[in-house]
């Protein structure tokens, strides 16, 4: 499940990067669209205008000969009057815009230009190469009328041409709408099947995971009735024993959660299953010990007090097998220490203190008080009242005090859960 949860995490911010790219794909093509065409329409109008102005030039060129032609000008050498007369013609002129018109004689040399009397005559009057030139030869006068334009468009022609790249950036941004539009449709689309399949597949993985959890705890409990049958004959011994010990655990994590973080859901669950497998080891005890009505000997006690290191060593060869697991860990700790004391003086091996697990801690309180309040062939069931005074008095020398701290807290509902669990003594209440 939590593999799934990441899954859907990194889908949650993939998502906006997969549309983030495709948008940004889609940008860059439109751009370069945008700017290819733009490009080539500005190219195009300016070769059209050039083409348009160039034609212009030439004309006019052909007029301000045919007018010098007809203003009888005969010579255009500097000094003379018909070169005034021509040079008076050149400078009145009213050509449209920037344009100008000027005359050259056969060696080039620039003989008539509107500011000739200012400037000096010279090929410095020559238009610059950014000018469009139009000529017409002027035969008589063995020269040629030069008209020079400004080879910028239009003004018209410009605003054509931003009008135009600006009606392609809009059909752009359309275009990147819808492509954002379509994406985020189609991603959220195939994330939502995405998500609908891995619920269905997360469903059916937790449902087989129960499964499979139910049968192992069956299996585990019916391995634990198998010991509890040797030894007890008073029924509902194992219920009764995980559920003083879950109830304990609750109390320990809601009056002290800062203390004992690890008592979790998982904690509990485990420890309800784990509880049952306490005296597993006891299928290794001999019957005569095992159900011996009397007291026993030390070598018997001896015997007896072996059924901790069996079930421990019983449940690791499991764990070889099958692995590490949280469950079978807490078994392990159970069967082999739920008879350590607090003050060290227990047994396998007289751990004491937190040295000892807290599963094991709180097995112990319950152990202790269903042993005590059940009858046995060794002895009969003590009362409740008396029980709790043993257990209360074992504070901080066998039991842990924080356990016994809250079997004190709920020693009543231990009492009605013992008398519902417990059809022999329900009967004689």
């Amino acid at each position: 499940m939590r593999d799934q949860e990441e899954s859907y995490a990194t889908r949650g911010w993939l998502r906006p990067v997969l549309i983030g790219a495709v948008l940004a794909a889609q940008s860059a093509v439109v751009a370069l669209a945008w700017w290819a065409g733009v490009h080539e329409f500005a190219s195009d109008i300016e070769t059209t205008s050039s083409e348009q102005i160039t034609l212009a030039t030439e004309g006019t060129a052909a007029g301000v000969a045919v007018a010098l032609s007809r203003a009888g000008v005969d010579s255009v050498k500097p000094g003379t009057e018909s070169w005034a007369r021509a040079q008076s013609i050149i400078e009145q002129l009213e050509l449209p815009g920037d344009a100008r018109a000027s005359i050259i004689d056969a060696n080039g040399t620039v003989v008539c230009h509107p500011r000739l009397r200012t400037t000096g005559r010279g090929r410095k009057l020559l238009p610059p190469s950014a000018s469009i030139v139009g000529t017409a030869p002027f035969p008589k006068l063995d020269a040629t009328v030069v008209v020079t334009a400004p080879s910028s468009p239009h003004p018209a022609d410009t605003a054509s041409a931003d009008w135009v790249a600006l009606r392609i950036a809009l059909f752009g941004v359309l275009l990147l709408s819808l492509t954002g539009v379509a994406v985020l449709a189609l991603v959220s689309h195939h994330g939502a099947r995405l998500e609908s399949t891995n619920r269905a597949l997360a469903k059916r993985m937790t449902e087989h995971s129960e499964a499979v959890l139910r049968t192992r705890t069956g299996m585990i409990y019916g391995l634990a009735k198998l010991a509890d049958y040797r030894d007890s004959d008073t029924g509902h011994h194992l219920d009764r024993i995980c559920t003083f010990a879950t109830m304990l655990a609750g109390v320990l994590r809601e009056t002290k959660p800062g203390e004992y973080p690890e008592i979790t859901d998982e904690f509990i669950t485990n420890l309800r299953v784990a509880a049952s497998l306490h005296d597993i080891g006891k299928v290794g005890v001999p019957d005569r010990v095992l159900l011996k009505p009397g007291a026993l000997t030390p070598d018997e006690r001896a015997v007896i007090e072996r059924h901790t290191v069996i079930g421990a060593t019983t449940l690791q060869g499991i764990r070889e097998r099958t692995g590490a697991d949280p469950l079978l860990n807490m078994s392990i700790d159970i069967a082999l220490m739920h008879h350590e004391r607090w003050d060290g003086h227990g047994y396998p091996s007289s751990i004491g203190g937190s040295d000892i697990p807290l599963a094991a801690r709180l097995v112990a309180v319950a152990d202790v008080y269903d042993a005590l309040t059940s009858a046995r062939v060794y002895k009969p069931a003590m009362p409740h009242e008396r029980a709790c005074g043993i257990i209360i008095e074992g504070r901080g020398t066998q039991f842990d005090p924080a356990v016994v701290d809250a079997f004190d807290r709920i020693k009543a509902v231990f009492d009605k859960t013992r008398i519902s669990l417990q059809p022999a003594v329900r009967q004689a209440a």
